[in-house]
Protein backbone atom coordinates (compact mmCIF):
# COMPACT_ATOMS: atom_id res chain seq x y z
CA UNK A 1 0.00 0.00 0.00
CA UNK A 2 2.75 2.46 0.93
CA UNK A 3 4.70 1.48 -2.18
CA UNK A 4 1.71 2.12 -4.47
CA UNK A 5 1.04 5.51 -2.86
CA UNK A 6 4.71 6.42 -3.28
CA UNK A 7 4.63 5.52 -6.96
CA UNK A 8 1.52 7.63 -7.53
CA UNK A 9 3.14 10.58 -5.78
CA UNK A 10 6.32 10.09 -7.83
CA UNK A 11 4.28 10.14 -11.05
CA UNK A 12 2.56 13.37 -10.01
CA UNK A 13 5.92 14.97 -9.18
CA UNK A 14 7.31 13.92 -12.58
CA UNK A 15 4.33 15.52 -14.34
CA UNK A 16 4.87 18.77 -12.45
CA UNK A 17 8.61 18.63 -13.19
CA UNK A 18 7.84 18.32 -16.92
CA UNK A 19 5.54 21.35 -16.70
CA UNK A 20 8.29 23.32 -14.95
CA UNK A 21 10.76 22.42 -17.72
CA UNK A 22 8.25 23.55 -20.36
CA UNK A 23 7.74 26.91 -18.65
CA UNK A 24 11.47 27.45 -18.09
CA UNK A 25 12.41 26.54 -21.68
CA UNK A 26 9.89 28.99 -23.14
CA UNK A 27 11.04 32.40 -24.37
CA UNK A 28 8.09 34.07 -22.67
CA UNK A 29 7.23 33.14 -19.09
CA UNK A 30 3.52 32.50 -18.51
CA UNK A 31 3.20 33.71 -14.93
CA UNK A 32 -0.30 32.29 -14.46
CA UNK A 33 0.93 28.84 -15.45
CA UNK A 34 4.01 29.19 -13.25
CA UNK A 35 1.77 30.08 -10.29
CA UNK A 36 -0.45 27.09 -11.02
CA UNK A 37 2.60 24.79 -11.06
CA UNK A 38 3.83 26.28 -7.80
CA UNK A 39 0.47 25.64 -6.18
CA UNK A 40 0.51 22.02 -7.40
CA UNK A 41 3.95 21.48 -5.87
CA UNK A 42 2.84 23.06 -2.58
CA UNK A 43 -0.16 20.73 -2.50
CA UNK A 44 2.01 17.66 -3.19
CA UNK A 45 4.52 18.63 -0.49
CA UNK A 46 1.80 19.25 2.09
CA UNK A 47 0.08 15.99 1.21
CA UNK A 48 3.37 14.11 1.52
CA UNK A 49 4.18 15.53 4.95
CA UNK A 50 0.63 15.06 6.21
CA UNK A 51 0.77 11.39 5.28
CA UNK A 52 4.19 11.01 6.90
CA UNK A 53 2.99 12.54 10.16
CA UNK A 54 -0.20 10.49 10.29
CA UNK A 55 1.59 7.18 9.67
Amino acid sequence: MYYKRGLLMKEEIEKVREEINEVMSSDHIDYDRALSISQKMDKLILEYYRKRVLE
